[in-house]
């Protein structure tokens, strides 16, 4: 899957504004452990970059832009990327622009907090967490189990679901990989996805 995060949601991580924080920290979660494929508007990090110096500073506004190059794909933006915003219709010019972007990159969703601005696009607009609608991607819990030689990882929800790897960090990687895998099927077929109902905790004993 390759989203395209519209500015407002990669603002709320940055600058961890609440009450939005954690849904946009579990967009970025989908994007690192390769559920999903990140794309961001080149015109955004001007943006950001800005905002984040007036609030943090001009150092950690650099260090920002520089993780995300490292994490993202870039949208950019030439003449028949404007020229597709006007021809879309909406209401707002620069929502305009954003979609244009997610069509050229290939997006099957723009996930943002303001999904009916982007209705009628192509690429689908979703929703963040308990803002519109449903969830823009879900957490599973994830066991990892430490061998002699390596790691290995499965979920509970999705059975099958399985990974190892020599490294715990090579096993997160390849279980996001698996569980995008499990839930891309019955998404494109139009069945439901699992949902993630199991909840992982700690028990301290005294030996």
């Amino acid at each position: 899957m390759r989203i395209l995060v519209d500015l407002n949601v990669m603002l709320d991580f940055l600058a961890r504004r609440e009450p939005f924080f954690e849904d946009s920290a579990s967009v970025l979660d989908a994007v690192l452990y390769g559920q999903a494929d990140g794309v961001l508007p080149a015109h955004g990090f001007t943006t950001l970059y800005y905002l984040l110096s007036k609030s943090r500073g001009n150092e950690e506004a650099i260090q920002a832009v520089g993780w995300l190059l490292a994490h993202f794909e870039v949208a950019t933006c030439g003449r028949s990327t404007l020229v597709r915003a006007q021809e879309l219709g909406l209401t707002d010019y620069e929502d305009a622009v954003v979609a244009a972007h997610a069509e050229e990159a290939d997006c099957n969703r723009i996930v943002t907090r303001n999904a009916p601005d982007f209705a009628g696009t192509r690429s689908e607009p979703f929703g963040v967490l308990g803002r519109i609608g449903g969830p823009a991607v879900m957490k599973y819990a994830v066991v990892y189990e430490r061998g002699e030689r390596n790691w290995s990882a499965y979920v509970p929800d999705l059975p099958g679901c399985i990974a190892t790897g020599h490294t715990r960090e090579e096993t997160e990687r390849l279980v996001g990989e698996a569980i995008a895998f499990h839930i891309e099927g019955p998404a494109l077929e139009g069945e439901p996805v699992p949902e993630p109902t199991t909840k992982v905790g700690c028990v301290t004993v005294l030996p």
